[in-house]
C-alpha cells in the first residue's frame, strides 16, 4: 500500500512539474496587441506626458515596401516594439495630435490604428528639414 502511495505522490510531482515548466514565460511569446478605440487615443498620449490637440483623422494605406523616409520611419518604430513590416498593404486611420508642451514648434503626434482598432504606431513627428521622428 505505501509503494503505491509512493508511485501516485511521485507521478503527481512530475505531472505538476510538467505543467509549471509549461506555463513559465521563456521570453518567446509575442508582446500584447494593445487595442484601443479612438476616444482611447488621447489619454493614451496624455499618460505618457504630452498635452495634445487633436488635428483630425485620414485612412492611410502601409506601403508594400519600405523606402525613403518611411523606410527611417518604420525603423524606428520597430525599435520601440511596433512592427509595421507585418501591416505592409493594410489600409490604417492615421491620428494626428498637436503636441503643445513638447518644447519646439511643429510637432505632432501620430497614431497608426487598424480597423480592429490595434494601435500599430505612436510617433512623435516634426515636419521641417532637420526635423525629427521619435516614438512616443
Amino acid at each position: 500500500m505505501k509503494k503505491k502511495i509512493a508511485v501516485l505522490v511521485a507521478i503527481s510531482v512530475v505531472i505538476a512539474g510538467i505543467f509549471f515548466i509549461s506555463r513559465r514565460d521563456t521570453g518567446s511569446t509575442p508582446e500584447e496587441r494593445l487595442i484601443l478605440s479612438e476616444y482611447q487615443l488621447e489619454p493614451y498620449l496624455n499618460i505618457r506626458g504630452w498635452k495634445v490637440t487633436p488635428l483630425g483623422s485620414e485612412t492611410v494605406k502601409i506601403p508594400q515596401k519600405f523606402t525613403g523616409s518611411y523606410k527611417t520611419f518604420a525603423d524606428e518604430m520597430k525599435k520601440s516594439g511596433f512592427d509595421l513590416e507585418s501591416h505592409k498593404g493594410e489600409e490604417v486611420t492615421c491620428y494626428t495630435y498637436t503636441v503643445e508642451n513638447y518644447g519646439e514648434t511643429g510637432v505632432t503626434a501620430q497614431l497608426l490604428v487598424t480597423s480592429e482598432n490595434e494601435l500599430i504606431s505612436a510617433a512623435l513627428i516634426q515636419q521641417k528639414p532637420d526635423g525629427f521622428i521619435k516614438s512616443v
